[in-house]
């Protein structure tokens, strides 16, 4: 959420909305992305039970990558690996909301 908007509830909505969708299309986790120092939008989402431990509050910290998929950097590009961009979401019950 931008500064100038913050503190009317308007996150709070989104978060539920999203929340409701969600559940209503049947996923069973919610996967969301912050940065550290955005302590405005972390602690809203530790309120409503989100965590940043894998498989429960004891396990291991997540961290979440970011890349724009249609840059390749060269150590990516001459990789023995192969690697392909989806456009659309993978289909499992799994939402993700994120912002960038």
């Amino acid at each position: 959420m931008v500064p100038d908007l913050r503190g009317n509830g308007l996150g709070r909505a989104l978060l539920e909305s999203a929340m409701e969708t969600a559940r209503g299309e049947g996923a069973e986790q919610m996967e969301l992305g912050t940065s550290e120092g955005d302590e405005a939008a972390r602690e809203p989402l530790r309120a409503r039970g989100f965590i940043n431990r894998e498989g429960g509050p004891d396990g291991p910290v997540m961290f979440f990558y970011e890349r724009e998929a249609l840059i390749r950097s060269s150590s990516a590009a001459s990789s023995t690996s192969s690697c392909a961009w989806n456009a659309s979401p993978p289909k499992s019950s799994t939402s993700s909301i994120g912002d960038g």
